[in-house]
């Protein structure tokens, strides 16, 4: 039961026109639910008393009846009061769960951009510096052709962000006390 259809029940429970009262039509549910308590509290000696009357056998009956809707209400604005408290329960445990929920998006929008500086920056160095090395090796000995080959499976990995990647992943890993 979301949020949104608990209050609907509660609201229910507790209509505008339930009383008179400006306190209790300006209120929100836990106004009306303290409201509601301070009525029972206060209206008790008054129902005493009318219970001591009563009981001298004129309208026991009421008297009963009277005593029942008291504990009626009471167990009501209990009820309503411990519903109270569930809600608010839920809205910090919703509270809670956004935060990680926003914690998660920043860790990725943290990943991402470390990755785009990364292939910026770290690809073409890769490729450069591979480049360098494999000129190196074919004064060296190296065919062309091989030296070609490992070049192009180079610059295709630094194309697909490949060292990117790694680098993101790595520096992120470092951030967050990870292994990579």
């Amino acid at each position: 039961m979301t949020d949104s259809e608990m209050l609907a029940m509660i609201r229910a429970l507790l209509p505008d026109t339930y009383s008179e009262s400006k306190d209790w039509r300006g209120g929100n549910v836990t106004e009306r639910i303290m409201w509601l308590k301070f009525m029972v509290e206060s209206k008790t000696e008054e129902v005493d008393r009318l219970i001591d009357i009563l009981n001298d056998g004129r309208i026991k009956s009421q008297a009963a009846e009277i005593e029942r809707l008291r504990s009626y209400i009471s167990a009501q604005a209990d009820r309503i009061q411990a519903q109270a408290a569930e809600i608010e329960r839920l809205r910090d445990d919703l509270k809670k769960e956004i935060e990680e929920k926003l914690d998660a998006i920043s860790t990725l929008d943290a990943w991402f951009d470390r990755r785009k500086l990364a292939h910026d920056s770290l690809d073409q160095a890769v490729v450069d510096a591979a480049s360098g090395y494999l000129r190196t090796s074919r004064c060296g000995g190296m065919k062309q052709k091989d030296s070609d080959l490992v070049l192009a499976v180079i610059q295709n990995m630094a194309r697909l962000s490949v060292f990117a990647d790694l680098f993101a992943r790595s520096t992120l890993a470092e951030l967050t006390g990870a292994k990579p």
